[in-house]
């Protein structure tokens, strides 16, 4: 590698000197588009009609009834890419806790927990952990190695998810609301957001 570097510099330097060698040029260029058709995807599927949490309480701690179902519809050759999953959400009134407790005014917590896609019961509130909270800033995987997994059901956890014909994984959300807030009546709005990576 030292060689090459020097024997190009050494050539500039020729060139330099020899101002006759220099030739005009008239150089042309193409640009070549290519389409990738492979992607990484991940579909979110809710019963209709359950995106609706209904009236809560400030201070209310509660687990959604009916989990998020969490495809893996890549696409790539015949069976698509292996994936993992990264979680983040925004709430449009309140914070998000990053130590899961909402000790603050206008704080929440949001934490989610994946398990196999037949799971007959949502999992148990001791299931919910700290490393299970979803935060604002950046998309996580996880903390530590859980991955969201359900404690019951670890290996059905958000990594290295495969391409199935029908949905891989559900996706079950604890909410921890504050106990003081600046909205005390009319709706609050939290997002989910769900990005897949290879591997």
């Amino acid at each position: 590698m030292k060689k090459v570097y020097a024997a190009a510099v050494i050539g500039l330097a020729l060139m330099s000197l020899n101002p006759q060698s220099v030739r005009a040029s008239n150089p042309k260029s193409i640009a070549l588009t290519m389409t990738i058709s492979n992607q990484l995807s991940v579909a979110l599927t809710l019963e209709a009609g359950r995106e609706a949490l209904g009236a809560k309480a400030l201070g209310d701690t509660f687990s959604m009834s009916v989990p998020i179902s969490v495809d893996n519809d890549s696409s790539g050759g015949s069976t698509g890419y292996v994936e993992t999953y990264q979680l983040s959400a925004s709430n449009d009134q309140w914070s998000l806790s990053t130590d899961g407790i909402a000790d603050a005014a206008n704080e929440m917590v949001l934490m989610a927990v994946f398990s196999a896609a037949d799971a007959a019961a949502a999992p148990a509130n001791g299931e919910f952990g700290t490393g299970d909270i979803i935060t604002a800033g950046g998309a996580t995987t996880a903390s530590g190695t859980i991955y969201y997994g359900a404690l019951a059901d670890t290996a059905k956890n958000g990594v290295s998810v495969a391409p199935a014909a029908n949905h891989e994984r559900t996706l079950w959300l604890r909410f921890l609301l504050p106990s003081v807030s600046n909205v005390i009546s009319g709706n609050v709005t939290t997002t989910l957001y769900v990005n897949a990576i290879s591997g």
